[in-house]
């Protein structure tokens, strides 16, 4: 006689391939054990992956999209400089301290040395 054919839905097939899966068992023994083709739980496997991945992307899209299309950043306030903080400049043993009171051409000649010995 002919083997007797099981309609099973896919809320079925979900069912039937979690608990294989949560089986210590490989699919295709415990296929035999529990009765199912294996051709029909790997259509079934691969059916339901396959809409679970459009699911997924369609619910990736929707995510991306009802999102807004530019953040607003927030920087912290920048603090006042102090003009009368010197400026500290190290190398190896050399040490420069450059204060307020400092003009234009005496920065220039300063830079200028560094640039010789650097």
């Amino acid at each position: 006689m002919g083997e007797l054919k099981i309609k099973r839905t896919s809320g079925d097939w979900v069912e039937i391939i979690q608990r294989c899966m949560g089986s210590s068992l490989r699919v295709k023994d415990w296929c035999k054990i529990n009765e199912v083709s294996i051709r029909s739980y790997y259509y079934w496997y691969k059916k339901l992956i396959t809409e679970r991945k459009k699911d997924l992307s369609k619910d990736i899209k929707e995510s991306i999209e009802s999102r807004p299309s530019f953040v607003e950043l927030k920087y912290p306030k920048q603090q006042k400089s102090n003009k009368e903080s010197p400026i500290y400049i190290y190398k190896e043993d050399l040490q420069i301290e450059i204060t307020h009171e400092a003009t234009k051409e005496e920065m220039a000649e300063i830079l200028s040395a560094l640039i010789k010995i650097c």
